[in-house]
């Protein structure tokens, strides 16, 4: 099989399941009338039809594929119906407890930097804990009208971003195959536990799958493949909490991430890499990166996102394109400061090169939301 196809025949069949399995689970407590053999009618057709592409695809020379795909259907339903009879009530154990008190921790943190303007604690707070009840609605406004609200919601990318920040010091780690176990442990637990200290969004859930199996491939020495870990973390989000499938968060989340892994590669390359060099064309690439990223996960997420909100940003391009980079800047810089904070270091150029960065960010997003 090519690559990712073995994931597809596991994630689809199984999905298709799940879904099928929350349209029987909400028929038989909702009392609808909808018909179960008419609800159920089209995920157990789209599961026959990438059976049957699955199967072409693979020669007709696989009888066990039909079987597989039944197996994994019927597990996902079953997957759903154990959620429910299980009548999940997660508490407050003692993770979560510390997590709670190290969020509570973490913004008091950050809301005490001493920036001149308080609106960039606000801003800080939210893209480093999620948290924006300290935004003003002005604030949020110019981010929603730029097309760049997104950067609000704390997503995978703000915790690929922190991971980037932790995966450099355990570099070194990398040597030895105890260290490298030691790596993997650290980044794992400390992802881990930021993800649930930031309320474990669907999209930051992902996100954390993502790393999880990116280091384990690391670990181990293999070739990590983006789209079998796509699908990996689809089937084990969807088989820990099928409900997750209803959240927004979750759909544009895997949407964009489909965009960026069949799209994107797709569109970059339609620009030529320059052999010689040349500095103004190694900017030009690094722009056109950029945005046939931007534009990649914007076709993918751009009808769900009309279709879920009824608005379609008209400089989302421009403003990813100023966005993402500040938003980078802001939240390493942030990070840095936070890290020096908690060691009794508190220099003044870098309280000032880190609000300059986050000012740089609102004033951005505030000129783009007026166009």
């Amino acid at each position: 099989m090519v690559e990712g196809k073995e994931s597809v025949a596991y994630a689809m069949p199984f999905c298709a399941g799940t879904v099928t399995g929350m349209l029987l689970q909400k028929l038989v407590f909702m009392g609808t009338e909808v018909p179960v053999l008419a609800a159920a009618a089209a995920p157990l057709a789209a599961l026959m039809l990438a059976s049957a592409m699955l199967y072409r695809m693979s020669g007709g020379h696989d009888p066990g594929l039909w079987l597989s795909a039944s197996v994994l259907f019927f597990t996902g339903i079953f997957c759903v119906f154990s959620y429910y009879a299980a009548s999940p009530a997660p508490g407050d154990g003692l993770v979560l407890h510390w997590a709670g008190i190290c969020a509570e921790h973490l913004k008091g943190m950050i809301e005490s930097l001493p920036f001149s303007d308080r609106r960039c604690n606000a801003l800080a707070s939210a893209l480093i804990t999620g948290d924006r009840s300290l935004l003003s609605e002005e604030v949020t406004e110019s981010f929603r009208a730029s097309g760049a609200s997104h950067l609000l919601a704390l997503s995978g990318m703000h915790l690929g971003i922190i991971y980037t920040i932790m995966s450099k010091p355990f570099h070194v780690l990398r040597k030895s195959a105890v260290l490298s176990a030691l790596r993997f442990a650290a980044i794992i637990s400390a992802t881990l536990f930021y993800t649930m200290m930031t309320g474990a969004s669907p999209s930051t859930v992902r996100a954390f799958l993502f790393i999880t199996m990116n280091e384990a491939a690391i670990l181990t020495g293999r070739r990590r493949k983006a789209a079998g870990a796509l699908c990996a973390a689809l089937t084990v989000q969807c088989a820990l909490n099928p409900e997750v499938m209803l959240s927004a968060s979750f759909q544009l989340s895997y949407l964009a991430v489909c965009g960026i892994i069949t799209l994107y590669p797709k569109m970059r390359d339609l620009f030529p890499y320059d052999k010689n060099g040349n500095r103004f064309a190694s900017l030009m690439r690094r722009i056109w990166d950029s945005a046939s990223l931007t534009i990649s996960c914007q076709i993918f997420t751009g009808p769900l996102a009309w279709w879920l909100f009824g608005s379609a940003p008209m400089y989302f391009l421009l403003a990813n394109l100023i966005a993402v980079p500040l938003t980078t800047l802001s939240i390493f810089l942030v990070t840095a400061l936070l890290l020096l904070d908690a060691v009794g270091l508190l220099p003044g150029i870098a309280v000032r090169a880190t609000e300059f960065a986050v000012r740089a960010l609102l004033f951005s997003m505030e000129v783009i939301g007026g166009l």
